[in-house]
Parts: C-alpha cells; sequence; structure tokens
C-alpha cells in the first residue's frame, strides 16, 4: 500500500502561484536558495513557485520538484529541503535533460562570481580552494567542495565543460 499510496497521492504544489522562471540566487552564507534555506519544509518552497513536475519518493516527505525552464531541481528527504540540482550544460543524449534550460545560477556573496556551463575546473579552484574529493576518468571529472556545511559538486564532461552543479547539505 505504500507505493502505490505514493503513487496515486495529491501534488501537494497544487495551489502555488506560477513559477516566475528566473533561477534565484544561491547564498552559501545563508545556506539558502532565494527565499528557501536547506533544512526548510516543502511547504516553504511554495515561495518559488510551482514546478513544472512533483515526484513524490516512497517514503513519506521525499520529493523531487522540477523546473526545467530554469535548468533546476529541489530534493527533499523526509519533508526537508537537503539538495538543489543545477543542469549547467544540455545533454541531448540523455533523454531526461532534453528540453532543461541550462541553468545559470549566482552566487550570492560572491560578487559577479556565478556557475553555468562556462565555469571551468580552475574558476570552482579559484573560487573554492582546495576540493574535499576529486575523481576523474576518461570521460568526467567531479570536484566536491564543502562550504558552510553544504557539500557543491561540480561534474565536468570531457570536451564539453561544466555539465551539471549540485549543493546539498553535509550530514
Amino acid at each position: 500500500m505504500g507505493f502505490l499510496s505514493g503513487l496515486f497521492a495529491k501534488d501537494p504544489t497544487q495551489g502555488w502561484p506560477a513559477f516566475g522562471g528566473k533561477t534565484p540566487d544561491l547564498d552559501l552564507d545563508r545556506k539558502a536558495f532565494g527565499p528557501l534555506r536547506f533544512g526548510d519544509d516543502l511547504e516553504q518552497a511554495r515561495a518559488i513557485g510551482r514546478p513544472a513536475r512533483c515526484e513524490q519518493g516512497p517514503r513519506a516527505g521525499d520529493a523531487r520538484l522540477d523546473y526545467p525552464s530554469a535548468g533546476f531541481h529541489l530534493e527533499f528527504e523526509g519533508g526537508k529541503l537537503t539538495g538543489i540540482f543545477f543542469d549547467t550544460g544540455p545533454d541531448p543524449d540523455v533523454p531526461s535533460r532534453r528540453g532543461v534550460a541550462p541553468a545559470v545560477v549566482r552566487l550570492g556573496g560572491f560578487g559577479a562570481a556565478q556557475v553555468s556551463a562556462r565555469t571551468t575546473l580552475e574558476d570552482a579552484l579559484a573560487l573554492f580552494g582546495t576540493p574535499e574529493s576529486d575523481h576523474a576518468d576518461e570521460y568526467f571529472r567531479d570536484v566536491e567542495f564543502l562550504r558552510e556545511g553544504l557539500y557543491l559538486a561540480f561534474s565536468f564532461t570531457a570536451g564539453k565543460g561544466l555539465g551539471d552543479f549540485y549543493a546539498y547539505l553535509a550530514d
């Protein structure tokens, strides 16, 4: 019954105002994405606007709110915001990324700094210093930084630049 009730559960974002189309700033010092802070309840995402799709997970309070017109989605575990995933580079080879607008993320507290498809590994290192982890193979280079209780993960695709950027709460 748990799985089926998740499939047929009411969309908690029904009745929310329309999404304005602008990607909020990611403020690392405040651990906030516009008006929404990491750890906030799902209902507080109403301030960002209704997502194009709300996918609820198998556990109560798990949800993914998709905003493909701005290239990001919000991830909630147990009803709390735990992560924000940004599609910074289009990838027509991945079906779920077709039609997703590349995200441009302004970093609050960093002047004019932003993360986009044009962000390089050198840019990330200049902003955040020594990474917590750095893994590479012939196709990808994944680099993670820890700042203010958040992990910032950059995934670079060989020959294509930054494919995605992910900010999530450290355990």
